[in-house]
C-alpha cells in the first residue's frame, strides 16, 4: 500500500480513533478505563492518554507512545503493533496494572 492510499484509508474511517484499555489503579486498587487517543503524523501512529494527576504528567512511562509506519502492512496491522506499544506502558508504569 502506498503512503498516500494508506492515509486516505484512514481517514475514511468514520469510528472514534482510541483505545481503551482496562487497568487497576495501583494506588486506589479501583478498576479504571485509559483512553489513549490515536492520530496520524508524517510516517508515524501516535497515542496519547490524557494524564489525571500532576505525578502521572510528569512520568514519561505511559503518557505518549509512538511507532513508526510499516505500509507493507494494514492499517489493522499497525494499529495491532501501537496496542502493544500502550500495553508495554502501562506493564512499566507505577500508577496502573492490565487487567
Amino acid at each position: 500500500m502506498t503512503k498516500q492510499n494508506f492515509i486516505q484509508e484512514w481517514e475514511q474511517i468514520t469510528l472514534t480513533k482510541i483505545f481503551e484499555i482496562e487497568v487497576i489503579n495501583r494506588q486506589t486498587d479501583d478498576v479504571e478505563y485509559l483512553t489513549f487517543n490515536i492520530f496520524l503524523e508524517g510516517n508515524k501512529f501516535k497515542a496519547y492518554h490524557e494524564t489525571t494527576t500532576k505525578k502521572e504528567l510528569r512520568s514519561k512511562k505511559i503518557a505518549y507512545v509512538q511507532i513508526k509506519i510499516d505500509f507493507d502492512y494494514s492499517i489493522g496491522g499497525n494499529l495491532s503493533e501501537l496496542y502493544c506499544e500502550c500495553t508495554n506502558k502501562i506493564l512499566e508504569s507505577e500508577f496502573f496494572e492490565l487487567i
